[in-house]
């Protein structure tokens, strides 16, 4: 198994949206239509898996960018912002 699908079957996160939200709406849902249940697990892994796709295809595209010099310089520019934001802020403890 590569180490993306590991860290996908080892995150928490799924069981976290199921167990606080995922579960609950397709209960109640299942109570009023079965089928109002099935179409959101449905949506919800299609949207999931679409947008994973989606996702992975726009990245290798863009293969060439990623490994250039102006992503580089933008990472480099985009760091900096983020220092002068956080040199803004005040330490809250």
């Amino acid at each position: 198994m590569k180490g993306g699908g590991l860290v996908n079957i080892l995150s928490p996160h799924p069981f976290l949206f199921w167990i606080t939200v995922g579960v609950p709406v397709a209960s109640k849902a299942w109570q009023i239509h079965p089928g109002g249940a099935i179409g959101f697990v449905t949506g919800f892994y299609l949207l999931l898996v679409g947008s994973k796709l989606a996702l992975a295809f726009v990245v290798a595209r863009t293969r060439s960018f990623l490994t250039g010099a102006t992503y580089v310089w933008t990472m480099r520019v985009l760091g900096l912002f983020l220092c002068c934001f956080a040199w803004d802020q005040p330490l809250s403890v």
